[in-house]
């Protein structure tokens, strides 16, 4: 892929290394969102932070909305969205940025899986002209869905993988 997006000219961000904490929204908000998914994530390359709410309401490319802030400290906000919603996983994953044509092509390697690649712009169709430069193909995975799905349909565990890095998040918590 990065061999692909270089031929393109497609311009290098950057490699970042991720912490995260994800957690599923539940309660009244999700009420209002019946048949929706929705949870927020707080996320660190150890420079930037962000809290992010993301609903997800279907399976097409352009059915996920996402609301974004920036924050100031990865801890506090983790603590302060773990009183309201409970935490679901702490993990830990590296992503490689490129940016062409105005859209975003990141990299993601994520424990246990395969590097997966996530394609985001302004629009379907912008996303549909980028996906056909890259020559991907029809072979290849198209979908919108969350990580944990990805582990699902890989035959992993996720609930069994989430646990193994409990202990990192309650320290996080705890501090």
């Amino acid at each position: 892929m990065v061999s692909k997006l270089n031929k393109l000219g497609a311009k290098y961000i950057a490699t970042r290394n991720f912490k995260r904490v994800e957690l599923l929204v539940k309660g009244k908000v999700s009420n209002v969102y019946k048949g929706h998914k929705m949870w927020a994530r707080v996320r660190t390359d150890g420079k930037y932070t962000t809290i992010t709410l993301k609903e997800r309401k279907g399976s097409a490319i352009n059915h996920t909305d996402e609301w974004e802030v920036k924050v100031d400290d990865f801890k506090t906000a983790v603590q302060m969205l773990c009183k309201m919603y409970k935490p679901t996983i702490y993990e830990e994953n590296k992503r490689i940025e490129y940016k062409y044509d105005g859209v975003q092509i990141t990299i993601d390697k994520w424990p246990e899986l395969p590097w997966i690649v996530e394609i985001e712009g302004a629009s379907v169709k912008k996303v549909r002209e980028v996906y056909k430069r890259l020559a991907l193909s029809r072979g290849e995975q198209v979908a919108n869905m969350s990580i944990v799905e990805f582990y699902k349909l890989r035959g992993i565990d996720w609930v069994a993988l989430s646990k193994r890095n409990r202990e990192k998040l309650d320290r996080l918590l705890s501090e």
